[in-house]
């Protein structure tokens, strides 16, 4: 952790579009961009929290779509095992687990897919972002402080969230208000205290609530004060499932685009697994 590589964007006065997880889905990363075009967010208004490459059927265009884009990118454990071309994703699945069967499916695909050139620009990624905003100080990871693959979901315990920051104030000798992270592919927003804990969602793959959605946010600023507002997208789900199965990407997660529901949920906790199939409003 001490060694990790963070960037410093400095001082941002405008809002920012926030996502993460594209998962080679190329055409939802496509309809995102286009929203951002269409709202008026820059690249360098854009941050990806990681996991540009996964399941889906487009692993090199949609790393060249953000590299095109241009837009603010770390590190997610999947670029940093594509980078070192490593035997598996990184994803911190238990050994065994239905994710890391599945895993071992759609991986050597990716990893066969994305070139060199790629994966030194993976390897150049920071792992972190930091950024002030109405004096507010910001980090972006991708899984945790503590672990670039380790889950966090909103039901976890508040202390949970409180060692992570408690990490990167030591780590950084400065106090954290709040995390954007990634990885866990569940929106959510978690007050602890003065602090938060954000999560964008993924916006390659649904969020297990039964729609087709996918999903991404904003941090808006209003009256100095910091507001996220998550929000979902439509894209062509018939194209990428098209791909995903001409490339025998038929593990589960072509048919979760249309469902709306994983494959497997190993990694949730308890409360996360009962609101499977219930819409997020």
């Amino acid at each position: 952790m001490n060694n990790t590589n963070t960037f410093n964007l400095g001082e941002i006065n405008t809002p920012l579009l926030i996502f993460g997880g594209c998962y080679s889905n190329f055409e939802a990363t496509k309809a995102l961009q286009k929203w951002a075009k269409e709202n008026n967010f820059k690249p360098e208004q854009c941050v990806c929290t990681g996991d540009i490459v996964a399941y889906c059927g487009n692993p090199y265009e949609t790393v060249e779509l953000i590299r095109d884009w241009g837009v603010h990118c770390i590190q997610g454990n999947v670029e940093q095992s594509l980078a070192k071309q490593a035997d598996d994703c990184g994803c911190g699945f238990e050994e065994g687990t239905v994710c890391d069967t599945l895993s071992r499916g759609w991986y050597p695909f990716a990893d066969n897919a994305v070139s060199q050139d790629q994966r030194n620009w993976f390897s150049e990624l920071p792992e972190h972002l930091k950024l002030t905003i109405s004096d507010k100080s910001i980090r972006v990871v991708h899984g945790a402080a503590s672990d670039v693959s380790r889950f966090m979901f909103a039901s976890q315990e508040d202390s949970d969230f409180l060692d992570e920051f408690s990490l990167l104030d030591t780590n950084h000798n400065a106090e954290t208000d709040i995390v954007i992270s990634g990885h866990s592919g569940l929106p959510f927003t978690k007050q602890i205290g003065d602090k938060q804990w954000h999560n964008s969602g993924a916006l390659g793959m649904p969020a297990n609530d039964g729609t087709q959605n996918v999903w991404f946010s904003v941090l808006e600023i209003v009256a100095n004060e910091l507001t996220f507002k998550h929000h979902r997208l439509e894209y062509d789900i018939e194209s990428t499932v098209q791909k995903m199965l001409k490339n025998n990407l038929t593990q589960g997660y072509h048919q979760s685009l249309t469902t709306g529901l994983w494959p497997s949920m190993d990694v949730l906790p308890e409360i996360e697994k009962q609101q499977q199939g219930i819409k997020i409003l």
